[in-house]
């Protein structure tokens, strides 16, 4: 079994995040995860590679964990006065 190099991961994961917004297909109906589950493993690698692309995703997942792994100490330490404040 051969890996997929990341070049392609990103590829991919560019695409259904621009099919999530362009086409309106949401991450969750109800308890039924439409896109949720993908765009979450393509949020995980835009935490790394691609973190301004991330906080959109992370903003309309709204899941606990990868805000938790998004918002890293750096991350919190970086964010203007204001906003930091903001944080519950």
């Amino acid at each position: 079994m051969t890996a997929i190099p990341l070049r392609q991961k990103l590829s991919v994961a560019y695409q259904l995040m621009r099919l999530s917004e362009e086409a309106a297909y949401p991450p969750r109906v109800g308890n039924v995860s439409m896109s949720g589950t993908r765009l979450r493993h393509a949020a995980e690698w835009f935490i790394e590679h691609d973190p301004v692309r991330t906080r959109t995703l992370v903003l309309r997942l709204r899941d606990k964990d990868l805000t938790h792994n998004y918002l890293s100490r750096h991350r919190i330490a970086a964010l203007p006065q204001n906003l930091f404040e903001e944080l519950p």
